[in-house]
């Protein structure tokens, strides 16, 4: 099975490192990780739309689960990943939520021998990334200006 991680690394913001040591570091994370969240709600509106949904309920896995339509769709969403570097990471997936347990993401995103691939996260990323880096440089612009003021100024601009 391909490995279930994919990493986004975003390069280019020396000048807003630069900027951003002005800031004490929890601001710094709370403006980028509002950054990275905007990223992630884009990609994982897409995953949702991207996710194959049942036409109805079916039992699965030799009748041991009961699978929902909907629910892999439903269970999108993203987590932020707590480090003690200064980076922000977020992981976006299915989670199990309300007790429905969608484990089996893993076989329609990259098939079995027994069913063919029906990627929806990856794509959700591949296809969308000048929307993510545009998401996350707006919410970053937006957070940036929004701590200058709190600091007393008017504005970065």
């Amino acid at each position: 099975m391909a490995d279930s991680f994919i990493t986004v690394d975003v390069k280019g913001f020396k000048e807003l490192n630069e900027f951003l040591k002005y800031f004490p570091a929890n601001l710094q994370k709370r403006v980028i990780g509002g950054a990275v969240a905007a990223g992630a709600g884009v990609v994982i509106a897409e995953a949702k739309a991207y996710a194959p949904v049942a036409e109805k309920p079916h039992r699965a896995y030799g009748g041991r689960y009961t699978i929902l339509p909907g629910a892999l769709r439903a269970s999108i969403s993203a987590r932020r990943i707590r480090d003690k570097a200064a980076t922000v990471m977020n992981t976006i997936g299915p989670r199990k939520a309300k007790g429905i347990d969608t484990f089996y993401w893993r076989f329609v995103e990259f098939g079995t021998k027994y069913m063919a691939a029906r990627p929806f996260l990856r794509p959700a990323l591949h296809d969308n990334v000048a929307r993510v880096i545009e998401a996350m440089r707006a919410r970053l612009e937006k957070g940036v200006d929004r701590e200058v003021r709190r600091m007393g100024y008017k504005s970065i601009r």
